[in-house]
């Protein structure tokens, strides 16, 4: 399965209605928010929340503000490093609609 990479910039409140804007309309995906020193995805990163499920229709007001909350908890706890950069790595789920119905029938 594919990982993309979506880089956030919380000074642009924006930017979350961007990357759901981008996500398409019939899928469900997991996010987890990290932190890089640079804006290179293959360097060392701290993770900053386990997998998030989300779709396009997920509300980018809700994301946000736990993301950035998350986020100063990692800068306080590594305040010498003042210049992370937010990167999103999502992947699409799939889930097998007749496996679901067939579970909750049984």
């Amino acid at each position: 399965m594919c990982i993309t990479i979506f880089v956030v910039h919380f000074r642009h409140y924006f930017c979350f209605h961007d990357f759901f804007n981008k996500l398409d309309s019939n899928s469900l995906y997991t996010v987890i928010p990290v932190l890089s020193p640079s804006n290179d995805h293959n360097k060392p990163y701290i993770v900053l929340s386990r997998n998030i499920l989300v779709s396009k229709y997920s509300s980018y007001r809700d994301l946000h503000p736990f993301i950035f909350a998350k986020y100063h908890e990692a800068l306080e706890d590594f305040d010498k490093y003042n210049s992370f950069h937010v990167t999103l790595k999502y992947k699409r789920v799939k889930i097998d609609l007749y496996q679901v119905k067939k579970k909750l029938n049984s």
